[in-house]
């Protein structure tokens, strides 16, 4: 039977039980063989990238899943949040063991007598079980998806209301289903700062929590606290691709393309396995104007995963700045005729010279607005692509009193790179940017 000691643990890995005491510690499956994994490195630091290949194989794996089974194995061992009395972060490299192991094969002795209780008599934890279902709802991004994923999170919830990741998976999700215009931000917004509060109340050593509160506070367009909350979750985990990601995010939403860049190739050196790195590196290289790369990058990530609809829209609005409206036209094909995708089309149709169909497109987004959320930021894109870039400045306050967080990205998207070029539509569109992207002040 294969043993490793620490502290006042031991794991049995035959078994597949850790022992705290007289007590069995419960453990999720992964989380379980992510704390074998570093057992076995015997002090050396084990990378990111090795916890994937061990731990999920051909499983997909993002960085912010290595960062959550982290934290529930800390929590399990009842490591603090400074302590680090088993596991330190390194950073940008990954975890170290530092407690003494003592590894142990002892053949044929007695099996000791323990209480496993009712939740590893039926396998995972009940409300890990709940919590790693949502976060695999969460991952596929769909509204009915989304909807799933915070029944399990809720789920998890009422077994421990305790429990920090739940709450982050709640704050999340909400968000997610406003981001991708499921719902309004105003119908979330509330729900999702208030779990995010709670988690960090919690669990104040949570990067992600923090990491997701700058999202929230870009929401209302405060972004001077948005960068704040992003720096305190950079201190906490310096190694974390979610926040270089988020920092990737917030640099084009200024209009800042070289920081953008720089932060999304940070982001996919610490997490290269992550499809939403590589879509927001694409999505750097655009906005820099390197579009045949972008495109390229898109494309890998297409091949990688056909259904990844982020990926295909970033290709679209790559191919359309480089001219290759066809291809462009090709990719919306292939694309649900949702509010933002018809404000996709409209663009192309505009530059490939259908003034009147585009115009008919932006019509029927109007008459959408009337029972659905259409964001500000797809009826703004189209005044700008048919030269009206004065309609789209009109749509600016709409845009605060719905936080419509995709608004000043929009201004730099590579989908408006040919009108942008305008001295009109630039100056005006540039003098909104720059009220909007202020950094010390809450507008709206």
């Amino acid at each position: 039977m294969a043993v490793f000691r620490f502290g006042k643990y031991r794991l049995d890995v035959d078994r597949r039980l850790l022992v705290g005491g007289d007590r069995v510690v419960p453990l999720s499956a992964k989380t379980f063989d992510v704390l074998h994994c570093m057992l076995r490195a015997a002090g050396r630091t084990v990378s990111k990238e090795e916890l994937i290949s061990e731990v999920w194989q051909h499983e997909p794996a993002s960085d912010a899943t290595i960062v959550q089974h982290v934290w529930m194995l800390r929590r399990a061992l009842d490591e603090g949040a400074k302590s680090h009395n088993y596991i330190l972060t390194i950073p940008r490299k990954g975890y170290r063991f530092v407690s003494a192991v003592k590894a142990e094969r002892a053949l044929g002795q007695t099996a000791e007598a323990i209480a496993l209780g009712e939740p590893s008599r039926r396998g995972e934890p009940p409300v890990w079980r709940e919590y790693l279902t949502g976060i695999q709802y969460a991952n596929r991004r769909d509204r009915s998806s989304l909807n799933l994923a915070m029944r399990h999170f809720k789920a998890a919830l009422v077994l421990d209301p305790m429990f920090a990741p739940a709450w982050l998976g709640v704050a999340g999700v909400s968000s997610g289903l406003a981001y991708y215009a499921f719902v309004t931000w105003e119908s979330v917004l509330p729900t999702a700062l208030a779990a995010t509060a709670k988690a960090i109340d919690l669990d104040r050593s949570s990067a992600m929590a923090h990491c997701l509160l700058s999202q929230l506070r870009l929401v209302q367009w405060d972004v001077g606290e948005a960068q704040r909350s992003l720096d305190r979750a950079g201190n906490l985990d310096a190694g974390s691709a979610a926040v270089y990601q988020l920092a990737s995010f917030i640099a084009a939403w200024r209009g800042d393309s070289n920081a953008a860049l720089t932060n999304a190739r940070r982001a996919v050196g610490l997490a290269p396995t992550d499809i939403a790195c590589h879509g927001q590196f694409a999505n750097a290289l655009a906005i820099a104007g390197d579009f045949a790369n972008a495109i390229a990058s898109y494309s890998e990530i297409l091949q990688i995963q056909p259904s990844c609809v982020i990926a295909r829209q970033g290709r679209c609005e790559a191919y359309a700045a480089d001219g290759r409206l066809d291809l462009a036209m090709n990719d919306l094909d292939q694309l649900p005729r949702t509010p933002a995708n018809l404000a996709r089309r409209a663009c192309v149709q505009a530059y490939m010279g259908d003034r009147l169909g585009a115009s008919r497109l932006l019509r029927e987004l109007y008459g959408r607005s009337a029972s659905q959320n259409v964001q500000p930021h797809c009826l703004a894109q189209v005044h700008v692509a048919l030269g009206r870039p004065d309609e789209a400045v009109r749509l600016t306050q709409r845009a605060i009193a719905t936080n419509d967080v995709v608004f000043p990205a929009m201004l730099t998207s590579p989908l408006l790179h040919a009108p942008m070029r305008e001295r009109r539509a630039r100056q005006m569109l540039g003098d909104v940017s720059d009220t909007l992207c202020r950094p010390h002040k809450k507008i709206g």
